[in-house]
């Protein structure tokens, strides 16, 4: 009925209609998984069109801590597949002049959907996503005696910790309002913010989403500044090669000798270095 089984429990609901969205949504994450695409463009695809199903199930009923673990594990395969290096979902998440993709976190969310629509039952607000069903049930939140499942009064409690401003927000920013809030906790810089402190970073962030670069130059660029790119040195390291040295060239195979000195990159280094200092913000050009 309207996209969503309907049981004789809220629990047994909850339950049954979310263990089909999150299968469904891994099936669609591993039917794609082969497909070739960059990191930016995994990002894109996993917030566009492979989480989509999720959104109008989280506007009605709360998304269990467990399918919201399996669906993260899941799309976090899905985006670092193939890679031997990777980021933590804490940088993805972040806004992308702070060093982020602005991949959308599951659980915040779907917690920032269903807490609008009680918000809007609350203001007495018709909706027909959800038939006033909130408008209906809210008295009954505000009772110590609630007859309403434990996860709906959990919600209720979280939204009393809310900002009065996000309460009494536009419809239309109220979602988007409420995400930022619940996301401003996990905000976290880059490990390589950091290490490195004093760049210009927000610079930097800004020149690698430039819309005439192509993805695939994005994110070789994005993973050679995050450390990411599996050099020989590294992975030798790590016991992962036999031996650090370059196999162009023969010499150590770091981050710098890969962008400064091996093969052709010391000719186009040589020639660029001082550009890429000015518009990448870095203090040395060697």
């Amino acid at each position: 009925m309207l996209g969503m089984t309907v049981c004789n429990s809220f629990e047994e609901m909850v339950e049954i209609n979310w263990t089909k969205t999150t299968a469904l949504t891994r099936v669609t994450l591993f039917q794609q998984i082969h497909r070739n695409l960059n990191l930016f463009e995994r990002v894109w695809h996993v917030n566009i069109f492979c989480l989509s199903k999720l959104w109008y199930l989280a506007q009605i009923l709360p998304l269990p801590v467990k399918y919201a673990t399996v669906l993260e594990r899941a799309v976090s395969f899905y985006i670092w597949k193939g890679y031997l290096y990777k980021l933590k979902k804490a940088q993805l998440v972040l806004p992308k002049d702070k060093g982020g993709l602005q991949l959308i976190a599951v659980k915040e969310k779907c917690q920032a959907l269903i807490t609008r629509n009680i918000i809007r039952g609350h203001r007495g607000e018709s909706d027909p996503m959800d038939n006033e069903f909130w408008k209906r049930h809210i008295p009954l939140l505000c009772s110590r005696k609630s007859p309403l499942p434990q996860a709906i009064q959990s919600l209720w409690k979280i939204i009393e910790s809310y900002p009065p401003d996000l309460i009494t927000a536009d419809t239309k920013q109220q979602t988007k309002l409420i995400y930022k809030y619940i996301m401003k906790d996990s905000i976290h810089s880059p490990r390589i913010v950091e290490q490195f402190p004093n760049q210009r970073w927000h610079k930097i962030w800004h020149n690698i989403h430039r819309a005439n670069i192509p993805t695939a130059w994005q994110t070789t660029v994005y993973c050679y500044i995050n450390q990411i790119t599996p050099m020989e040195e590294r992975k030798h390291r790590h016991h992962l090669t036999d031996s650090p040295a370059c196999k162009i060239c023969g010499f150590i195979d770091t981050l710098k000798h890969r962008i400064t000195n091996c093969g052709t990159a010391k000719t186009t280094w040589n020639g660029a270095k001082k550009p890429i200092a000015a518009n990448m913000a870095y203090v040395k050009t060697e």
